[in-house]
């Protein structure tokens, strides 16, 4: 038996969403970019006294930076992301942009 929602877009005559054509390749290589006050980081972070040498050696708090980073990617394309975007979806962040 078919799922409810397959048999539901083919009672309205709709075609699967997958098979869709879309505008944008999704193989599209996307770079998003956050920016953050240093201050604001450092606090997130438990303050200057939780980093300790990372805050006054500039080369240090580059590496930090760096590694805040790469994890931060690392979470937003792996199962951290989805929550996000749920989040994001929910709070009506991207409204303009879902077709409901």
């Amino acid at each position: 038996m078919k799922s409810d929602k397959i048999r539901l877009m083919e009672l309205a005559n709709l075609q699967p969403i997958n098979k869709l054509k879309e505008a944008v390749d999704p193989n599209f290589e996307v770079k998003l970019e956050v920016k953050i006050k240093a201050g604001a980081l450092i606090e997130m972070f438990g303050g200057a006294e939780a980093l300790g040498d990372t805050v006054t050696d500039p080369n240090r708090f580059k590496q930090f930076t760096m590694a805040v980073q790469e994890d931060l990617a690392n979470w937003i394309v792996g199962p951290g992301g989805d929550e996000w975007a749920n989040d994001g979806v929910e709070s009506g962040e991207y409204d303009d942009f879902i077709a409901w």
